[in-house]
């Protein structure tokens, strides 16, 4: 037997070396499977906190998308506002440039009136009025006289006049006379 002892002795050790291994591989097993535990375990957390980040981030997403929606319709609504008051200006200022062409051709009618109107008193015509063919602008109610002299003889040479008393008198003045209109109201050129 002491043979057997001889050999069950370093058996025993190797055994003993076996099992003390055995049971440092069992430890560092159990160690790093908690480690591997503990790392899916946050893992697990750190994909769960993922996954409520994701759900936060589409709806924040969701909501700016809708957002985004509503500013493009509120901008889409000031393109149109804008284009129409544009449109709107334009045609002010078409209306106002009618406006300004119609008031320039209405002042220039009335000068022109004006310049080919006689109203009572003494005119040179050609200086203070323009040759032509009169008459007057309404019909004269009562008496009125009106005359044509020669120029420069303060009145004495007569050409020829006239005491109305209705109807529209005419008179044809030529460059040099002298015209009084008494009464008759306003005498307009033809």
């Amino acid at each position: 037997m002491s043979k057997i002892s001889a050999l069950m002795t370093p058996l025993r050790i190797v055994v003993a070396t076996v099992l003390v291994l055995l049971v440092g591989a069992v430890v560092t097993l159990s160690v790093l499977l908690s480690q591997s535990h503990n790392e899916n375990a946050e893992v697990a957390a750190d994909l769960k906190n993922a996954r409520a980040d994701n759900r936060d981030l589409r709806s924040d997403l969701r909501l700016t998308e809708d957002q985004l929606e509503s500013v493009s319709d509120e901008r889409d609504q000031a393109l149109d506002v804008a284009e129409r008051a544009e449109e709107q200006a334009q045609a002010l200022e078409d209306r106002e440039k009618a406006v300004s062409d119609r008031e320039a051709a209405v002042t220039a009618t009335e000068q022109q009136i004006a310049r080919n109107s006689v109203e009572q008193g003494t005119w040179t015509v050609g200086r203070d009025i323009e040759p032509g063919t009169y008459r007057t602008k309404d019909a004269v109610i009562g008496q009125c006289y009106w005359e044509i002299t020669a120029g420069g003889t303060n009145g004495s040479d007569i050409i020829d006049n006239d005491i109305v008393s209705g109807g529209f008198p005419t008179v044809s003045l030529s460059a040099g006379q002298v015209f009084t209109n008494s009464r008759c109201g306003t005498f307009v050129k033809q």
